[in-house]
């Protein structure tokens, strides 16, 4: 019976999420919203720190982001670096290092919810709060668009050299 308990503990401890609902980027009638349900450190490196984490994705146009039970789940894995900040991707049976652009504005990036993902996961910024404090000030370098076209590394450890 206690081991059925604790079972039960343990399922329902692990669906909790560890973040709130978080907004990204808007278009003309609504969000990206997204809430961390799971984030686990999975290496640190002199590129930084590799964080798995799962996801939960939904577009919303109400002010509060409901309409998070119709979302959709993902794995994801994120580069938290002071200067080669990435998404780590899965593509053609391999590992593709995404660079991320954090100077972008959000709205006019094509990955602008990663970028809204990053900012919350690394440095607990909500893009667009003006109680924030702004990611591009954390990088004051910005990269070219040489730097943005990403590589596949031969293994998911590799992005942490």
């Amino acid at each position: 019976m206690i081991a059925v308990l604790f079972a039960l503990l343990l399922l329902v401890t692990r669906a909790e999420a560890v973040s709130p609902p978080v907004q990204g980027p808007c278009s003309e009638d609504s969000c990206i919203w997204f809430r961390v349900l799971d984030d686990e450190i999975g290496g640190a490196g002199p590129a930084g720190l590799l964080r798995h984490l799962r996801v939960r994705w939904w577009a919303s146009a109400h002010p509060r982001g409901r309409g998070e039970d119709r979302g959709t789940e993902e794995q994801l894995q994120i580069l938290c670096s002071g200067t080669r900040p990435a998404l780590l991707v899965r593509r053609d049976g391999g590992w593709w290092k995404q660079p991320l652009d954090p100077g972008l504005e959000v709205q006019e990036a094509a990955n602008g919810g990663a970028v809204a993902l990053y900012a919350w996961t690394c440095h607990g910024i909500v893009l667009g709060n003006e109680a924030s404090p702004e990611l591009e000030e954390l990088y004051p370098t910005r990269r070219t668009m040489n730097e943005l076209e990403g590589r596949r590394l031969a293994r998911l450890e590799d992005a942490l050299r």
